[in-house]
């Protein structure tokens, strides 16, 4: 509700992120997957999360299988997914700008479990056209504190 977009709870699901939950924004447009829905890792905020946690030893493995290049901006090379998961890593946070449907924008940050592992993440989406670059501050600071505020509830101790 902060945010004024519609947020969302995933977890990895295979070569997916599959969502769980969702709640959507107060306003008339919304952007967003309904529950059960199963979003491509590679170009999914949440799945960008779980491929630079989880998968990232494997990620050679999940390029081989033909990447599907959803809009211009989708990144399906195995270079270009590496840096990117590394970066996501460093940041802690990961965007889909317009790589899973252009027009909207995403941002999602992990949820870490009591070993410290990726158990899920929560994700903020809007139309590009309310969601916009210069929000992507104060909205991954939302998306973040939100996300480790879950994370210490899975008992989590070092998240904040």
């Amino acid at each position: 509700r902060a945010t004024g977009q519609t947020s969302h709870l995933a977890v990895p699901n295979g070569r997916d992120a599959l969502i769980l939950e969702v709640c959507d924004s107060a306003g008339p447009v919304r952007v967003a997957s309904r529950p059960g829905t199963l979003a491509e890792l590679h170009c999914s905020a949440t799945g960008k999360i779980f491929l630079s946690y989880l998968y990232l030893n494997r990620l050679h493995e999940y390029v081989e299988a033909a990447l599907e290049k959803r809009t211009p901006n989708t990144i399906t090379e195995a270079h270009d997914l590496e840096q990117m998961c590394e970066q996501i890593r460093q940041a802690q946070y990961a965007l889909d700008e317009e790589e899973y449907h252009m027009g909207v924008r995403c941002l999602a940050a992990p949820v870490f479990d009591m070993r410290g592992d990726v158990t899920a993440a929560i994700g903020v989406t809007g139309l590009t056209s309310s969601f916009l670059r210069e929000q992507i501050p104060a909205v991954r600071q939302y998306v973040c504190r939100a996300a480790g505020q879950l994370s210490t509830l899975l008992g989590n101790k070092h998240s904040t």
